[in-house]
């Protein structure tokens, strides 16, 4: 990763996840009509920047999407395509349908918006707790908690003794 992308990556995570929640209390939040629909509306214009910017900074991915399916993959690296892909058309799905029950009244179409948030707060889970490992070591790396040479030294040699 490019040294000027880390800290907005630092701000971008926490902020997605913040509008995440905020879309999912104003969802059921049963306020006073159309005030409640555009807190619902602004969270969701949060929430959509977010994924866009994080989208552009992950981008390499997103564009070789086609490209890996093209090509030989292990059952690992195939099942994650076929995750990020549904991820995407999810988000995709759960954004226009989000415009059109903005712009007018189609009950059918919010209740697909209902279904898509569900599967897409679904996906997002698992997204995070299949990168657990990454976002673990970008928030290490960012606050700077690095092992000091003799102990990752030690640590590889099997001695079980560490120097601080």
């Amino acid at each position: 990763m490019k040294p000027h992308r880390a800290p907005l990556l630092a701000r971008l995570g926490p902020a997605i996840v913040l509008a995440l929640l905020g879309l999912a209390i104003s969802a059921f939040w049963t306020g006073s009509g159309r005030a409640t629909v555009d807190l619902h509306v602004a969270f969701g214009w949060a929430m959509t920047t977010g994924v866009a910017a994080h989208l552009a900074l992950h981008r390499a991915s997103v564009t070789g999407l086609l490209a890996r399916w093209l090509r030989p993959m292990t059952a690992a690296q195939r099942w994650r395509a076929i995750f990020n892909s549904g991820f995407l058309v999810t988000f995709a799905v759960l954004v226009l349908s989000g415009l059109i029950c903005d712009q007018i009244y189609a009950p059918v179409v919010a209740r697909v918006h209902g279904a898509a948030a569900w599967i897409f707060v679904g996906l997002a889970a698992l997204h995070l707790i299949l990168n657990a490992r990454w976002i673990g070591a970008q928030v290490r790396r960012l606050i700077g908690r690095r092992e000091s040479p003799g102990s990752a030294a030690a640590r590889q040699a099997g001695t079980g003794v560490t120097s601080k």
